[in-house]
């Protein structure tokens, strides 16, 4: 009897262990999905201040993300929103509109495709 409590508690712990890193992860993507929505009109409006200050926002916020997220997930996509966020600077500080939204556009297939593969669902584990 004692094993069937403990394999429970342990259960238990797993599966609140999880629907935490799903809360988080959600609430985290969302937030960088938000900032990355406000750089996006910063760039159409072609208001590259805002856009710099937005983006230097992004980048604190992906700095307190990395090292969380880099225990759960794979550090080659973790690596090319790395990259994409050094692209993305560039192009904001050099105020090439067309490569600043091409850059925007992969930074938000990459959060979008971090979020559905590492999200706990039906799907992921069958």
């Amino acid at each position: 009897m004692k094993i069937f409590w403990i394999s429970l508690l342990i259960i238990l712990i797993f599966l609140s262990f999880t629907v935490y890193l799903n809360i988080s992860l959600e609430k985290s993507s969302q937030e960088v999905m938000n900032i990355l929505e406000e750089i996006e009109k910063n760039i159409n409006q072609q208001d590259w201040e805002l856009a710099k200050n937005n983006l230097d926002k992004l980048i604190n916020k992906w700095e307190k993300m990395y090292g969380p997220w880099q225990i759960i997930m794979e550090h080659q996509e973790l690596d090319n929103i790395e990259l994409s966020l050094l692209k993305m600077t560039e192009y904001i500080k050099v105020e090439n509109q067309d490569l600043a939204k091409a850059e925007l556009a992969s930074l938000k297939f990459l959060i979008r495709h971090i979020y559905t593969n590492n999200v706990i669902s039906i799907e992921n584990i069958f």
